[in-house]
């Protein structure tokens, strides 16, 4: 049996390796690094176990953590399939496609409430951070803020399907069968219309076709996932990995200036610098 470490993308506390086989099958496992990943991958096992669907990866097994041993979880191989960019029209129909079945599942028993932080709402209290990272500066903040606290107050987020709750660009690839959604650590009870929304933030940072995942006329969702992803950025207490920060950038400049646009607002100017050039690796 060979066991390959896999070093690109995932930014928590777990290991990852994809082992082969002597009659050349592959799996991807991964066992958590801390005890602080446990119970993501305990809730990332679960969902695979409960919900049978073809936009989910096939599960071959998960052993649970004791004192003595780590969680491990272990399930189909997708290094073959086609992950970040470039996303094309055909990407992002496939994503719509998974994301429009994944709003008719409902929750798992006993998942946790979609949070009902309002971001917007939060840094109208305090723009300090937000205009300190550069991603916006103070004239466009103090003219767009009212109208997007207002926007993504709008959004219910209220609802009992299954909902999840880190719709990265980099947690879903492109499979033979279609979109396929992976890292299940933060599943929530919800509206399923935020994954949708997530996943036309992910396919606007990447460059790709905007509106085929969630169609024009949509401001509220795009002010309260800009506002979601603005959070992101601005979360982090200590040094951030350099990708993972150039991802957060990214993908904050992408959902603002989808906001932006959505309600009619000026399109925002960052700092130099604050988006680097090159190809991005998310």
């Amino acid at each position: 049996m060979q066991w390959t470490p896999v070093v690109e993308g995932g930014y928590s506390p777990v290991g990852r390796w994809v082992v082969g086989t002597e009659s050349g099958r592959t799996a991807f496992v991964k066992a958590a690094l801390g005890s602080a990943a446990e119970p993501w991958l305990h809730s990332e096992a679960r969902v695979y176990s409960e919900v049978s669907a073809p936009w989910l990866p096939q599960l071959f097994g998960y052993r649970p953590g004791d004192d003595d041993e780590a969680s491990v979880l272990v399930i189909e191989d997708l290094s073959m399939a086609r992950w970040g960019i470039p996303v094309d029209v055909h990407d992002a129909e496939l994503l719509r496609e998974a994301l429009q079945a994944l709003t008719h599942v409902s929750a798992l028993a006993g998942l946790p409430a979609v949070e009902g932080r309002r971001q917007w709402q939060i840094v109208a209290k305090d723009p300090r951070a937000v205009i300190a990272s550069g991603l916006v500066d103070d004239a466009w903040l103090t003219r767009c803020l009212p109208e997007l606290v207002a926007a993504e107050s709008a959004v219910d987020l209220a609802g009992d399907g299954l909902v999840h709750g880190d719709l990265f660009l980099q947690n879903w690839c492109r499979a033979d069968r279609g979109a396929v959604i992976v890292d299940w650590a933060h599943p929530w009870r919800g509206n399923g219309d935020l994954c949708v929304a997530w996943g036309e933030a992910g396919v606007r940072a990447a460059g790709g076709p905007a509106g085929v995942v969630l169609p024009p006329g949509s401001a509220t969702w795009a002010a309260y996932v800009a506002g979601q992803i603005v959070w992101f950025l601005l979360e982090h207490d200590g040094p951030v990995h350099p990708r993972l920060a150039e991802t957060e950038r990214r993908e904050a400049f992408a959902s603002v200036c989808w906001a932006a646009h959505e309600l009619e607002l000026p399109t925002p100017q960052p700092s130099p610098g604050f988006l680097p050039g090159g190809p991005w690796r998310p």
